[in-house]
């Protein structure tokens, strides 16, 4: 904790100051913010408090006794007020170390603490070495060992947004008295102080019409047309990290389209205003309607279904290439860990080769990814178009590091192009842009490039993604039903995808059992995980329970055993 923690006007409440030392040291800042200082005990045993008080008082710092750190909501002064900063050093129940009650301390802290911080505010909590549970900790203990930080914020809808060491250096005059209730100090050798951000609840609302009008089409809005589709699509497709600035694959897009723009002389940039979602050529593609006339199509899965769009867009007398990001739309299957819409970039131009390549090359330089190496191999299958292919390669990105196999992340081709009678040989290629994301941003799943709090920041001009959430955690819970008619395992994920797919991260068939009678029953593993709100284990079983399971009953007629 140093002073740039703090921005000017910040109205900052510290809780269980015990001695009061270190609100004498943030004092000592001489900030341009206010402090309220509090503390539950109303006596004097701590040495030095009666002193910090008056010192303190004289400096214009308000400071309250008497005050319960878990019901500062219910505190006759503070229940009125916003704070931009809440602060918590090292909280501890007194006495014999129990950790449950420790952890119930910082439950009932952040239930009450969230309700008086400002939207935009932050809660800290600073703990000794060891008892966050988070994977910074050293030493890292077992989880059943730690106070489960990130865990009981969540019960104030509260995520971890960074950690940080405790500078006790910055404050020289602060003594971390109350070690097990008495005048002892904690020992803050390797503490850390853990940021929270207040978010809005996964579900703000459970009513079940609510709930069941996720399950309906909704209109996607083009400059094409109108088109109706799965819910999920338009969600996400409203969310495009492409064209939110400060995203990875923004980010990414725009450094592409530098390089190329290096490497070539004349590059024309086209995008989802100039080219359709939906074709009526691709097969196997996720199916839409136009609105009003309800023609079935297909939305495009793969920058190919609409490359005819892309080349009467190509002047070939003026660009020499064509750049075009754009999203892709994946069928909702079984597996979660495959994002419903993909980025891909598309370059097309009379001469493309080593274009490609030599960008992600270029990549792997700005990010300083030594360990990461390219490697090219023949293109094992054919793009689903109807150009005829007439050469192509893959390129892949393998970590020397890792035991992982290659991660492929573009593709170069030459296309016979027929046309105005006669055919023609060009060069393209497609970069997947989430692929490469994940690589150099070290993403571990799809969803955390597609949060809206997440963005790239830079550190000594290397970028790196700061995430929506420093960490989150998984939790597992079984479902098990009697089979209905109206049951399909494709219709059970379609709908578990509407309801919840950017928190259920895997979904996993434990077995099914059918009586003599005839009647089946079915269980599932569903692992759940939220990387931009707060979930806990109890909200992860309250959602199962209170919002899947009754809208899966509600659609396909099952009974929940």
């Amino acid at each position: 904790m140093h002073p740039d923690t703090f921005l000017v006007g910040d109205n900052v409440l510290l809780v269980g100051e015990g001695n009061f030392s270190f609100a004498v040291g943030l004092t000592d800042w001489n900030l341009p913010i206010t402090i309220t200082a509090s503390c539950l005990g109303s006596d004097n045993v701590i040495k030095t408090r009666e002193e910090n008080i008056a010192y303190l008082k004289e400096k214009g710092v308000r400071v309250l006794l008497g005050v319960d750190a878990t019901k500062l909501d219910e505190h006759f002064v503070l229940r009125t007020e916003k704070f931009s900063k809440i602060i918590f050093n090292f909280p501890h129940i007194g006495g014999k170390m129990k950790i449950h009650l420790n952890r119930a301390l910082l439950k009932g802290f952040f239930q009450t603490a969230s309700k008086l911080v400002t939207l935009d505010g932050r809660i800290l909590v600073s703990l000794c070495k060891g008892q966050g549970g988070t994977r910074v900790d050293k030493p890292i203990r077992r989880w059943d060992d730690t106070w489960q930080v990130v865990e009981m914020a969540a019960h104030g809808e509260l995520v971890l947004v960074s950690v940080e060491k405790f500078r006790n250096d910055m404050i020289p005059k602060y003594t971390s008295v109350g070690y097990r209730g008495g005048d002892s100090a904690f020992d803050t050798d390797g503490a850390l102080v853990h940021v929270f951000s207040k978010r809005e609840p996964l579900y703000p609302s459970m009513d079940m019409e609510t709930l069941l009008q996720h399950l309906e089409s909704q209109v996607l809005e083009t400059k094409f047309g109108n088109l109706v589709c799965n819910s999920v699509y338009h969600i996400k497709y409203r969310n495009n990290p492409l064209e939110r600035e400060g995203s990875a694959m923004h980010y990414l897009s725009e450094q592409l389209k530098s390089f190329v723009e290096t490497l070539c002389i004349k590059v024309r940039h086209i995008s989802d205003d100039n080219v359709p979602l939906h074709t009526e050529l691709a097969i196997g593609s996720p199916l839409c309607y136009t609105e009003g006339h309800k023609v079935e199509c297909s939305l495009r899965h793969t920058l190919f279904d609409v490359l005819d769009e892309v080349l009467k867009l190509w002047n070939q007398a003026h660009d020499e290439i064509i750049m075009f990001p754009g999203l892709i739309f994946n069928d909702l299957g079984v597996d979660f860990s495959y994002p419903p819409l993909s980025c891909h970039v598309l370059l097309l131009g009379d001469e493309l080769s080593g274009v490609t390549e030599k960008c992600i090359r270029r990549m792997l330089q700005v990010f300083q990814k030594g360990a990461m190496y390219i490697s090219v191999s023949a293109f094992e299958m054919a793009a689903e178009c109807h150009h005829r292919i007439t050469a192509d390669k893959n390129i892949f990105i393998k970590n020397v590091t890792q035991t992982k196999v290659p991660v492929k992340v573009a593709q170069e081709f030459s296309l016979t192009v027929e046309g105005s009678g006669e055919s023609r040989c060009i060069s393209a290629s497609v970069i997947h842009l989430d692929r490469l994301s994940e690589l150099l941003f070290d993403v571990d799943n799809w969803r955390q490039l597609w949060t809206q709090e997440s963005c790239v920041v830079f550190d000594k001009n290397i970028p790196f993604l700061n995430h929506s959430c420093f960490e989150s955690l998984a939790y597992t819970c079984d479902i098990s039903f009697l089979e209905s008619p109206s049951f399909s395992s494709a219709k059970f994920c379609a709908i578990l995808w509407q309801v919840a797919g950017d928190i259920i991260i895997n979904v996993e068939f434990l077995n099914m059992y059918q009586s003599p009678d005839g009647w089946r029953s079915h269980c599932y593993r569903i692992t759940y995980q939220s990387f931009d709100k707060a979930l806990s284990r109890k909200q992860a079983s309250r959602i199962q329970e209170a919002i899947i399971g009754k809208v899966l009953c509600a659609k396909l007629g099952i009974s929940i055993r």
